[in-house]
């Protein structure tokens, strides 16, 4: 069939099929795997499925059909009953479908969280890591790498203010965005409120 074909269906539009495995060696540590098979059929092309990342790693070879093979690693160890590090690690091969481009992607990150700091019932993150970036691409025109690196760092609180409301308030802010230093900082506050019945 034609690659490029936005037919919606289970076999002829975009998909994803994906497989994760986790373990856990010892209580206080979690390992974990994850596989992604991912066809975009040119329509809305979304290699890395979110808004993160450069618009490169979104549509390496603009807005064609891609096929991609996404690998992810992911760990988390409690430090004791409160304190949490995790980190993740992931790479896309993403191949232009009727073509020869051929790009590669990647992304990780590390977290720090912290249970009833300051107060019971509240608490502390800390996000670290770079977006998706594309750190290889060949194969398609003048198709180029992300030369520069962006990070992102989150920092949140999350109050809780009784059985049924809680209160996050929050600030991102992302260095180099677009994996490119001529651009500035950005800073985004945020505020989200969480309501249990």
């Amino acid at each position: 069939g034609n690659p490029n074909n936005s037919d919606n269906g289970f076999f002829n539009g975009s998909n994803a099929f994906l497989g994760q495995i986790e373990i856990q060696p010892m209580k206080a540590l979690s390992l974990g795997a994850t596989y992604v098979r991912r066809f975009d059929d040119g329509s809305s092309t979304n290699v890395t499925g979110s808004s993160t990342g450069s618009n490169n790693t979104r549509r390496p070879f603009g807005s064609v059909a891609t096929t991609s093979n996404h690998y992810g690693v992911q760990a988390a160890l409690k430090l004791n009953k409160k304190t949490t590090l995790a980190g993740w690690y992931g790479f896309v091969d993403a191949d232009e479908t009727s073509g020869s481009g051929d790009s590669e992607i990647q992304y990780w990150a590390a977290s720090f969280g912290m249970k009833d700091f300051g107060a019971k019932g509240n608490t502390l993150g800390v996000i670290f890591g770079q977006p998706p970036k594309i750190t290889e691409i060949s194969g398609f025109g003048n198709a180029t790498e992300d030369e520069d690196t962006s990070y992102h760092l989150e920092g949140l609180y999350k109050m809780k203010l009784n059985e049924n409301i809680a209160v996050t308030p929050g600030l991102l802010v992302i260095f180099n965005p677009e994996h490119d230093n001529d651009n500035d900082t950005v800073y985004v506050g945020t505020l989200r409120t969480t309501f249990k019945f």
